[in-house]
């Protein structure tokens, strides 16, 4: 399992850096943490993130109560299915999504900010807000999802706080961006498998940040020079990436990285948080990573808007 691996001794692992975010936690100044993001964000785009504050035990429950919830039988799973919900919210079946047209080969179970129908997200239409719906089967599943989204979302915070203060970003910047954040939390099984299938296939995450929990490896980055690497399995840390706001944000200063999930001969499940700004946030570039060298390469675009679209093109409606 993921929590019986010796740490390796350097700061990086298998060429991803390792980051130590206990200085996010502090007050909003530069430190090692926000200097090290900076450094990982314009060279690779993922990191791995250490002392970030999320107890192992917890860490845990969270993988079995998963792996518990896809032993659940598939006529169970199907009476919360996305298909029958208008919040993105619910299971997901094995080919139940694509990425560039390919089917790819995985269960999910998708959580978004639980909200009641009056809430005003929720009647704005802003995306991923609205009620959940739960595997009422399970007694311990709901407490322990809820309990891990404010776990991540507080570790989310940190992480955006550190690429703020990367950029030399004032906090009222980030407090106006960051202030309702569109994030989303998924729980995907892979199953083992001989055929030539992709997990997910290659992408760039579409948001601010990406958080993963893995209980073994199977996902792979691809470098600059165009080669694939694994991501090995570090215990008690989590595998941090930046998402494609990110890049168009910082002008192609802070690059979002394609990554792939390649189906393995052992089952595997991860459990991800992603978060972005608020839904109506326009993003463009920064005029503080502009000049007359290196002119705005990306047109202003609302991230509600956005979301909606890339969310539309993920699913399988049919």
């Amino acid at each position: 399992m993921f929590y019986s691996i010796s740490m390796p001794d350097s700061k990086f692992y298998n060429d991803i850096p390792i980051i130590d975010v206990l200085p996010l936690s502090e007050g909003y100044r530069e430190n090692s943490a926000s200097k090290e993001i900076g450094n990982a964000c314009r060279d690779i785009g993922f990191f791995y993130v250490i002392n970030h504050g999320i107890p192992i035990d917890h860490q845990i429950t969270v993988l079995r109560d998963s792996s518990d919830f896809f032993k659940s039988s598939l006529e169970q799973k199907n009476l919360i299915s996305t298909k029958n919900h208008s919040f993105y919210s619910g299971y997901v079946p094995f080919h139940g999504e694509k990425t560039k047209g390919k089917l790819d080969y995985h269960e999910a179970f998708d959580m978004i900010k639980e909200s009641p129908l009056n809430h005003l997200g929720v009647v704005a239409r802003h995306p991923a807000r609205g009620p959940n719906q739960w595997p009422y089967w399970m007694k311990t599943f709901k407490g322990t999802m809820l309990k891990n989204w404010n776990l991540m979302e507080q570790l989310g915070n940190n992480i955006t706080k550190g690429i703020f203060l990367s950029l030399g970003l004032e906090e009222q910047l980030m407090k106006d961006y960051m202030g309702d954040p569109i994030s989303m939390q998924r729980i995907l099984y892979y199953p083992k498998s001989f055929k030539e299938e992709q997990g997910i296939g290659a992408h760039r995450d579409y948001g601010f940040v990406t958080m993963v929990m893995q209980d073994r490896e199977g996902l792979e980055v691809k470098t600059r020079d165009d080669s694939w690497i694994k991501v090995k399995q570090m215990p008690n840390s989590f595998i941090v990436n930046i998402g494609w706001m990110v890049q168009t944000w910082t002008n192609d200063l802070y690059l979002a990285t394609e990554h792939r999930v390649l189906i393995q001969e052992n089952d595997r499940i991860s459990v991800v948080f992603f978060i972005g700004p608020s839904p109506y946030i326009n993003i463009s570039p920064l005029e503080s990573c502009c000049s007359q060298e290196n002119p705005p390469k990306y047109k202003s675009y609302n991230y509600g808007d956005y979301v909606k679209r890339k969310m539309k093109e993920s699913y399988v409606n049919d």
